[in-house]
């Protein structure tokens, strides 16, 4: 629903069973067991091309838009 609302054309992940949390290895042992907030750009092949661990919430569609050239 959020990507409707927000007019996105790329697929966001929810993980609410924490499968990503684990194979990618987010979970913050400081905040309870709660994920970190990283960005995983992954291209057509399922290659990850961009991990970004310093997400700033205020800017980072901007800054992330700008590292990929959109």
């Amino acid at each position: 629903a959020f990507e409707q609302r927000a007019g996105l054309t790329i697929p966001l992940l929810a993980d609410a069973g924490r499968n990503a949390v684990n194979l990618y290895g987010t979970a913050a042992a400081q905040f309870g067991g709660l994920s970190n907030r990283w960005t995983f750009v992954i291209d057509k092949q399922g290659v990850v091309r961009i991990i970004d661990r310093a997400v700033k919430a205020a800017s980072h569609g901007k800054d992330l838009a700008d590292r990929i050239n959109c």
